[in-house]
């Protein structure tokens, strides 16, 4: 069966849990923004940081948007591009940072659904691992969060509005980070999304370190590969 990553995908957490990248309210597709190259920063603090469309973000079944915006960080306060957008995206796919740092995602919540401290440490989880959002070379595909010896050391803080999911050790180049914040632990017991609450169970950000892993050949001429994957899960096996 081919594999669609989506926030109508049976997994339920996430892009950006954007196959990209995230899931949120609404069915859509969420991808990451198409890159030639290793993505260049914004800038120095979070107000750098565009602001998040209905339509690639966390939302209310009202409509209300949940996280207004979030970005890359990495351990000299440099601030790049989650890259979500509401469609297929060209080779290589995910956004790529550059190697040798470590790196955080920082999610900004809208005032009037900040976190309470209570399950916000608990609330992130981080997988990392050589796969291509196009399938890996072999021609099976996988995501970080298939296999759970990818889970590697994280730390979630809130500090305000600010919710930030640290990667606690270097990541190589080569490999897809896979950063995954479970919504239903730190906005648990609102109303439901048919009733205004707000709807998905997680949300995330996924992006390549340094470059992108060996992968299936894709359309080089501008179109890219869809996010449907028509090959076998990696879980049984290569062809």
């Amino acid at each position: 069966m081919p594999r669609t990553l989506s926030k109508s995908s049976a997994r339920a957490l996430v892009t950006a849990l954007s196959t990209a990248g995230l899931f949120a309210c609404g069915g859509k597709t969420l991808d990451f923004t198409p890159t030639d190259g290793i993505a260049a920063p914004l800038g120095k603090t979070m107000a750098d940081c565009p602001a998040l469309a209905a339509n690639v973000t966390l939302t209310t079944g009202s409509g209300d948007i949940v996280i207004t915006s979030a970005c890359i960080r990495d351990e000299e306060s440099n601030y790049y591009p989650p890259g979500l957008f509401d469609s297929a995206p060209p080779p290589p796919g995910l956004v790529v940072v550059p190697a040798g740092h470590t790196y955080s995602v920082v999610y900004q919540f809208a005032a009037a659904y900040a976190p309470s401290a209570t399950g916000v440490a608990s609330s992130g989880t981080v997988y990392v691992a050589p796969d291509n959002i196009n399938g890996n070379a072999s021609g099976c595909f996988s995501l970080p969060e298939d296999d759970t010896s990818n889970l590697v050391a994280s730390k979630t803080t809130l500090d305000g509005d600010l919710l930030t999911q640290q990667i606690v050790n270097e990541v190589g180049t080569g490999e897809q980070i896979s950063v995954l914040l479970d919504i239903d632990s730190i906005l648990f017991g609102g109303p439901s999304c048919a009733n205004g609450g707000v709807c998905g169970a997680g949300f995330g950000v996924r992006f390549y370190v340094g470059g992108p892993p060996p992968g299936q050949p894709v359309d080089d001429a501008g179109a890219g590969a869809p996010v449907v994957v028509g090959g076998p899960s990696c879980a049984d096996g290569a062809p």
